[in-house]
């Protein structure tokens, strides 16, 4: 950034104040009335401030090299934007983005007069360049945000050194622009900023002061420990005294004797933000933490402790209950968002301390604060209801039955059964790290595993977090694109042809569609492609529901029919053609239906795996299944009851051909002995491809559960031409009379008939 000259001598600006102008469209002499921002410069330009008193514009080298003040931040405008809205340079005779010119904003009163130039104070700056001489405002006009637009008119201020309306501009000064009235055009350049001060006004942060923070008999006051974390006044006044990274007892020893805060006020947007540049955090005032920092990290855990300034965990932090009998461990983080990059296990989620957050930069998120918070609303919900999910590996389950434990390898095997990072499982990243699924969900025709940079270092794992499918914390998610774009492997055109575009859902079919396709084995030359390989190299991979779902996935027996019946509709949901059910997909439809949220369950099991209740009945169930079809929670009990059976029936039928099944690696065996069952002994003399394909259709449905959810009609055709295949050579119809009564009977009875 180039550094603005003051170039006019000390004495000239000096002698502006004495000037007792206002601005030509105020009434002169009211108390209210404003005097323009050149006005304001003449006095509080760096040079000029009251001893002790800190950089307003920032014009001079050392404040705009360091970032200080108005002109380095957003509301001086004093920038020149590259088409991606990168800084290049700062240059007096830049006209900002936007410009008057941009958009014809000049011609738009609503624009300029609403926020961008509220005052009309950028139209001051070359006529003040022309008579003065100084360039250190620019040298032509160009739409800001000035003093008074927060700060009130001056000219009580101004010659009379009264205190200007709002010296200490609150939130309703921000709440001018910075509310629901953002114009959703403005997202392509601030992604986060609409309904900031609505969200802010709902927040904890705005909450923050509570009954015990107060001085005993108080309501106005704050004692001074408390202050420094839930108040506005205290944060600023000492949060740089003790660093948020100091132990319970070092922040007692440090803030105890300290004066309290009269008549505080909570939490808000200058506590965080400073008030002349707000890019400049609260966290930037931290002495003693290290550079490599970034400053929203710093500023966040000056009250949501994390680590120490040495870069270890802070166990001792405030409200730890193990050091503070006020404490609870739902004021704290540190059992949740470390994970330790020395051990393989997952301790909790990987957090860079040095990454910053910026949701213009190319979606290139990596793993601080605001890739999984927004800070205006500070609403944990869907963070909590994650941390419960798969993607977490149900990381908030286990916290919470052992907090602060180490909870290694069951923390969700798709994130710790390999190191996911290393080169030799470049193929597996862009489902098992959420780096990979960020890039590849960018851009899939150009995706490549090699320019993959985790967040993850050392033995660190990556779970699926925040920013693997979400562009910003206000919810804007990627879309990668609809179905074959997702998915790594051929699939043919008729089959392609039925899946739409889902919007939300593609991203979940990105990753749950499967590795491999019954289509590919249907396509191979036997025996030479398959004779002598064990399953492992046609396992379909695992959990995919999509695949099922759209019917692209399953080894379909050639001369079969396969088609859904007429009344299916589970493809629909989410879409116009299944009202009431959304938008964005069946995915979406119904794994974030309901109470399921961000947990991703629609159906809440208990600890032994039955059913309890239908999270999506009333959002998305229901729609179609009401009055005398109603689905029930036994109904599906039941249902899951015959596809389990209908599975055990299918891998009955493989034993006579010498052919035993496993849940393990590589799944088909040549014994039936467990103790056995190595990849020594797997299975590789198929017979021929409808064997091997039965073998796809058992171990497709095994790795997913509840698939008869999905789409029963596919699940039961397969499964049944499995049976019928394997019983007899011949598509005969024997499955019924070779079952005989039991719930695999009642669940694919009828269906060849």
């Amino acid at each position: 950034m180039k550094a603005l000259r003051l170039a006019l001598p000390l004495v000239v600006l000096v002698a502006a104040c004495a000037d007792s102008g206002h601005r030509s469209d105020q009434a002169g002499g009211e108390p209210h009335a404003g005097v323009g921002i050149t006005q304001c410069f003449g006095c509080h330009a760096d040079s000029n401030n009251p001893a002790g008193f800190p950089p307003v514009f920032g014009d001079s080298a050392s404040s705009l090299g360091d970032g200080l003040g108005w002109l380095s931040g957003p509301h001086a405008n004093n920038e020149t934007l590259t088409p991606t809205f990168e800084v290049v340079d700062s240059s007096p005779s830049n006209t900002g983005f936007p410009s008057y010119g941009f958009e014809g904003l000049g011609q738009v009163p609503g624009c300029t007069l609403g926020c961008h130039d509220q005052l009309g104070d950028g139209l001051l700056l070359q006529d003040f360049y022309l008579e003065s001489g100084s360039d250190a405002l620019g040298t032509v006009n160009r739409p800001v945000v000035g003093c008074e637009s927060c700060h009130g008119g001056g000219a009580g201020h101004f010659g009379a050194n009264a205190p200007p309306p709002n010296p200490v501009p609150g939130v309703q000064q921000c709440a001018q622009c910075h509310n629901a009235q953002f114009p959703s055009g403005h997202l392509e350049f601030h992604p986060e900023g609409s309904s900031i001060a609505e969200s802010y006004r709902t927040s904890p942060h705005a909450r923050s002061i509570l009954a015990a923070n107060y001085v005993d008999g108080s309501t106005t006051d704050v004692q001074a420990r408390c202050s420094r974390c839930h108040t506005d006044e205290g944060a600023r006044k000492y949060i740089h005294l003790v660093s948020g990274t100091e132990s319970h007892d070092d922040l007692v020893a440090a803030l105890d004797g300290q004066s309290d805060v009269a008549d505080a006020s909570p939490i808000e947007c200058r506590t965080c933000h400073d008030g002349h540049n707000p890019e400049r955090l609260l966290g930037d005032s931290i002495a003693g933490l290290p550079g490599s920092w970034s400053s929203e990290f710093k500023t966040c855990t000056a009250c949501h402790q994390l680590l120490d300034a040495q870069g270890n965990l802070n166990r001792a932090g405030y409200h730890d209950p193990s050091v503070n009998a006020h404490g609870s461990v739902d004021q704290i983080i540190v059992d949740t968002h470390w994970d330790d990059p020395s051990t393989p296990g997952i301790e909790g989620y990987v957090v860079d301390p040095a990454s910053g957050h910026d949701a213009l930069a190319g979606n290139t998120n990596s793993g601080t604060c605001r890739d999984c918070h927004n800070p205006h609303d500070a609403d944990t919900t869907n963070n909590r209801e994650w941390a419960m999910s798969g993607h977490a590996g149900r990381l908030g389950q286990l916290k919470a039955a052992d907090r602060g434990a180490a909870v290694g390898e069951e923390t969700g095997p798709a994130w710790t059964h390999y190191d996911f990072k290393g080169t030799d499982r470049a193929d597996c990243q862009r489902c098992h790290t959420s780096t990979g699924f960020r890039n590849f969900a960018n851009d899939p025709a150009h995706y490549d595993p090699a320019k993959n940079v985790f967040v993850a270092t050392g033995q660190q794992k990556e779970m699926l977090y925040c920013w693997a499918c979400h562009v910003s914390n206000t919810g804007n998610i990627r879309n990668p694109g609809p179905f074959p774009g997702t998915a790594p492997y051929d699939v043919p055109a008729d089959r392609i042809a039925a899946v739409p575009d889902l919007h939300g859902s593609n991203l979940c079919m990105s990753c749950h569609s499967g590795r491999e396709s019954g289509a590919q084995i249907a396509a191979l030359a036997y025996p030479d492609a398959i004779v002598g390989k064990n399953f492992g190299s046609f396992n379909s991979h695992y959990l995919a529901a999509g695949g099922i779902l759209f019917r692209t996935i399953g080894f379909e027996f050639e001369g079969r029919d396969y088609a859904n019946v007429s009344f299916f509709a589970h493809d629909q949901i989410g879409s116009a053609a299944a009202p009431g059910t959304g938008s964005n997909g069946p995915c979406v439809g119904c794994h974030m239906a309901g109470d399921a949220g961000h947990t991703f369950d629609a159906l809440e099991r208990g600890p032994d795996d039955s059913i309890i209740k239908i999270n999506a009945q009333q959002a998305t169930c229901q729609s179609c299944h009401s009055g005398d079809h109603a689905i029930t929670v036994a109904d599906l009990e039941e249902l899951d009851v015959q596809y389990e059976a209908a599975l055990d029936a299918l891998e009955a039928a493989f034993a006579p051909h010498g052919i035993y099944y496993a849940p393990t690696y590589p799944y088909f065996f040549s014994t039936s002995d467990p103790a056995q069952q190595t990849p020594a002994a797997a299975f590789t003399a198929w017979p021929n491809k409808e064997t091997l394909g039965a073998a796809f259709n058992l171990n497709l449905f095994r790795n997913q559960p509840a698939g008869a959810v999905h789409n029963r009609f596919y699940v039961k055709k397969l499964v049944y031409d499995s049976i019928d295949f394997l019983d007899d050579g011949s598509f005969d119809g024997s499955v019924e009379a070779t079952l005989g009564s039991g719930p695999a009977f009642d669940f694919l009875q009828g269906t060849r008939s």
